[in-house]
């Protein structure tokens, strides 16, 4: 792995940390517009999820390189309509 993929694998991951830090933040934020948390809560979801299928696929490309991404945990949210 080249150093320009490692330092775009960290920066990737940080990216994952802070959105899912965002996730449960919401997760915890009471009052407002239901509907908008909700749709905040969606485009939360799609961007970490997103970026952990980018991380997966450089773990795949890089075999024995980036680190496991088990430390990275779900950010899903139950969305009822």
């Amino acid at each position: 792995m080249s150093l320009q993929s490692r330092r775009e694998f960290d920066a990737a991951s940080k990216k994952l940390r802070l959105l899912e830090e965002r996730c449960e933040a919401e997760k915890r934020v009471q009052g407002g517009d239901a509907h908008v948390r909700k749709l905040s809560m969606r485009s939360l979801n799609f961007t970490a999820q997103r970026r952990r299928n980018r991380l997966a696929d450089v773990t795949q490309t890089h075999k024995g390189g980036p680190p496991s991404l088990s430390k990275f945990t779900s950010c899903a949210v139950e969305l009822s309509d």
